[in-house]
């Protein structure tokens, strides 16, 4: 998966039951060093969510994106994401 690389911010999005906190974490893969950062949210009434990840400058390092519903406990996790051009 490509998402967009810095000057913009990336937006993930999802759904789950209403008022439920999501917390998402961007980190590097294993070995590529860089940063852990992590957004969190609350969904809305419809059961909603969006978070904006900080700029990441484009490249060859892979990073994992976990999202995790602390409510519920329920997890998604996405291997090798690169930041990059979307068009």
């Amino acid at each position: 998966m490509v998402l967009q690389q810095a000057p913009r911010q990336a937006v993930l999005y999802g759904e789950a039951s209403p008022n439920d906190p999501i917390t998402v974490t961007l980190s590097p893969s294993l070995g590529s060093g860089g940063n852990v950062t992590t957004a969190t949210t609350t969904t809305d009434f419809y059961g909603h969510w969006s978070v904006r990840l900080p700029p990441v400058p484009g490249g060859e390092i892979a990073f994992v994106v976990l999202v995790v519903n602390e409510k519920t406990g329920d997890s998604l996790e996405m291997d090798d994401v690169l930041f990059g051009e979307v068009w």
